[in-house]
């Protein structure tokens, strides 16, 4: 190969290892919302949890899309992704029977 398709190649395992990374990280920025939203349901604060769970959804959104982009299955994160979705939908059943 030449150096230029090396390159190539080298960026765009650069852009996996970083899309891994970005979505490592996203996935866990979500969780902590979603913690902090429960707690801001516990303490009555259904505005509060109802703006975290935007946040969320919207996390969900971006990591759905940046992982359908990737160039190998991401098992993992797609698990984690899982996990996420089930907690976020679980938590916006217990804000609609709220008082």
């Amino acid at each position: 190969m030449s150096d230029f398709e090396n390159e190539i190649v080298r960026l765009r395992e650069k852009t996996e290892q970083n899309r891994r990374e970005f979505l490592r990280t996203d996935i866990e920025t979500c969780f902590i919302a979603l913690d902090r939203a429960r707690l801001e349901l516990s303490l009555g604060n259904s505005h509060e949890t109802k703006a975290e769970l935007a946040m969320v959804s919207r996390g969900i959104e971006v990591i759905e899309r940046f992982l359908g982009e990737a160039r190998q299955p991401l098992t993992e994160i797609a698990e984690k992704l899982a996990k996420l979705k089930k907690s976020a939908e679980s938590l916006r059943c217990e804000l609609q029977s709220y008082p």
